[in-house]
């Protein structure tokens, strides 16, 4: 046996069986043996970290590369949906079935990941409005459930705000307000689940406008969502304020987005429109303010049909505009005339002013009766002379 090998069994064989004749020279042994092991445990606890890492750089790079797919799936399939919409009325659920499919497994897929909130937010809004286009009911709690994950994301201090999903991209655009209240079966409970998703997302768009002002996609999304609170609110009993206010917070939106990016026809159809209804709401009790709103409607959708003069539906919507300006002018005009003839008839039923003398004469002291003045005769002659 090699003389170290021999010496270090020994060695072992004291440290283990008889550890009170361990004397000086086993004690350096020992703390050799624990730097030994420390070293190990170094090694181990380093292999363990480089390997964490090596994980974590695999699972950054498949959720990277599960984002382009989701991002590439989107766009392919935004695109054909937009087709079906347009071609097939009413849409064919076997036609947008496989897309359902899609958004529906991936949101199911990575709901536990939260380094994939913003694509599962997406994938939920997604799905809702191609089951609200389909008249489903799942429509207000897929909604609902988007929402909470925009929210959850929303309080990620870390969070990047480019990364944030899109409700009017992704939903809004593509379903009508009047399909997602008109959905078969609608109750009062998916009405109702429905506008307290609506809400809360106006609510969380809101605050990230105020927290992010330079971000486009924030209010893009908050005037959006004011137009539908704006609609929600009409249906309303004594909701045509609230109507109203909102209309007028996605007009001024809106007209900054324009100024940003001029030739988005996104933003100048949404700014007419709000001028539109600003002016519907305002004509009774402000009609300069309507009249002023009208007039910008016209001029924003002049300004659209210059840019495509052949667009038939666009010169429509203008002639509709200037119809609506038209009429609002000859109501003005009838209102105005209405007045200056109660303002004349007022002055007709004043009286003349030969009529009032300027100024009324000084009352005469009233003259004595005959009674008093034989009364008073008859007292002087029983008085007789003065002495």
């Amino acid at each position: 046996m090699p003389r170290n090998l021999d010496r270090a069994c020994r060695e072992f064989h004291l440290s283990c069986c008889h550890p009170g004749l361990r004397g000086a020279a086993v004690r350096p042994r020992g703390l050799a043996t624990v730097a030994i092991l420390l070293s190990l445990l170094v090694v181990v606890l380093g292999t363990l970290a480089v390997g964490s890492t090596i994980v974590a750089v695999r699972a950054a790079k498949e959720r990277d590369q599960v984002r382009q797919d989701l991002h590439r799936a989107t766009g392919g399939m935004d695109t054909f949906v937009e087709s079906v919409v347009v071609n097939s009325k009413p849409p064919k659920k076997e036609i947008l079935q496989p897309a359902i499919d899609y958004y529906k497994a991936f949101s199911e897929a990575h709901a536990a990941d939260k380094k994939m909130l913003p694509e599962v937010a997406s994938a939920r809004f997604h799905l809702a409005a191609l089951q609200a286009k389909l008249g489903s009911k799942d429509a207000a709690k897929t909604m609902f459930d988007g929402v909470l994950a925009l929210d959850e994301l929303s309080a990620d201090a870390t969070a990047d705000p480019n990364t944030f999903p899109s409700l009017q991209d992704s939903a809004l655009k593509l379903t009508t307000p009047i399909e997602w209240f008109m959905v078969k079966g609608a109750d009062r409970a998916y009405q109702m689940q429905l506008v307290v998703a609506l809400n809360r997302a106006k609510g969380t768009y809101e605050n990230l406008s105020n927290k992010h002002p330079a971000s486009i996609p924030f209010r893009d999304n908050y005037s959006a969502l004011l137009k539908g609170s704006a609609l929600i609110q009409s249906q309303m009993p004594n909701g045509k304020e609230a109507s109203l206010d909102a209309w007028l917070k996605a007009r001024d939106i809106l007209e900054a987005l324009v100024r940003e990016q001029p030739n988005n026809v996104d933003y100048q159809a949404r700014l007419a429109e709000s001028l539109l209804n600003a002016a519907r709401g305002q004509k009774d009790k402000d009609a300069q303010q309507a009249t002023a709103n009208l007039e910008r409607a016209v001029e924003v959708r002049e300004q659209m049909l210059a840019a495509k003069p052949d667009d038939k539906q666009l010169q429509q919507d203008l002639n509709s505009a200037k119809r609506e300006l038209e009429r609002m002018a000859t109501a003005k005009k009838a209102e105005a005339g209405k007045a200056k003839q109660a303002t004349a008839a007022a002055e007709d039923n004043k009286p003349e002013a030969a009529d009032q003398p300027a100024e009324a004469p000084a009352a005469a002291e009233p003259a004595a009766t005959d009674a008093a003045a034989a009364k008073t005769e008859n007292s002087a002659a029983e008085a007789g002379p003065t002495p």
